[in-house]
């Protein structure tokens, strides 16, 4: 009963997540066109050099914020917010099986990476299978250093002793890149898939603790 309100949850968290994911993507498309249509329409109308000049600087301004400015802050807040999500989904199932199989000592839900010290402590106790999953746990290490990247340096890899970890990871992505100015660009679609992908970790690990119950 337990497990099966968990991996509900979770999925249903997530899942409102992704819907929310493609509802802002539609949204910034949309805003960016009816932008772009208005600037066309206002400069065809005027003839003068100076002042059409003046306008499409103006323009070009306002069409950026929707093509770079505004995605990049809403992708930066949503995939922390999916990281912290998943995050929440491990502690949960970890708690669950500390009660479930009455085992003494748990995590420590406030030292940081507790997300790999969850997998491990379910590896431990419940047999999840690291090897079979390695996709997945190498993937929340690498995502893990992305949030800590956007959380802690605003997205500047400049300093960051894991910056080579992350342009290595970010070379893999079609999704994501790493600006001129060193700074971390995740483009549509990063966010969706990595929320995909921490659904599928969430559910792998509650079938390892439903495995071992039966």
């Amino acid at each position: 009963m337990i497990l099966n309100a968990l991996s509900n949850k979770a999925h249903d968290d997530l899942g409102q997540f992704q819907e929310l994911c493609c509802f802002i993507e539609r949204t910034l498309h949309r805003e960016k066109s009816r932008r772009t249509a208005a600037a066309q329409t206002k400069l065809e109308g005027v003839t003068d050099e100076y002042e059409q000049a003046f306008l499409a600087e103006c323009y070009t301004e306002k069409i950026f914020e929707v093509e770079r400015d505004f995605p990049r802050i809403q992708r930066y807040s949503l995939f922390v917010n999916a990281m912290s999500i998943t995050e929440a989904g491990v502690v949960a199932l970890c708690r669950a099986a500390e009660r479930i199989f009455d085992l003494e000592k748990g995590i420590n839900e406030t030292a940081p990476g507790v997300i790999k010290a969850g997998i491990t402590f379910l590896h431990k106790n419940v047999g999840f299978h690291l090897v079979k999953n390695q996709h997945y746990v190498s993937l929340i290490e690498e995502l893990r250093k992305v949030r800590n990247c956007i959380t802690h340096s605003g997205g500047s890899l400049r300093g960051r002793k894991d910056a080579y970890d992350i342009r290595t990871f970010v070379a893999g992505i079609p999704t994501a890149e790493i600006d001129s100015h060193d700074y971390l660009i995740l483009h549509k679609g990063f966010v969706e898939n990595m929320t995909h992908e921490m659904n599928t970790l969430l559910n792998r690990l509650c079938e390892a603790v439903s495995n071992k119950i039966r």
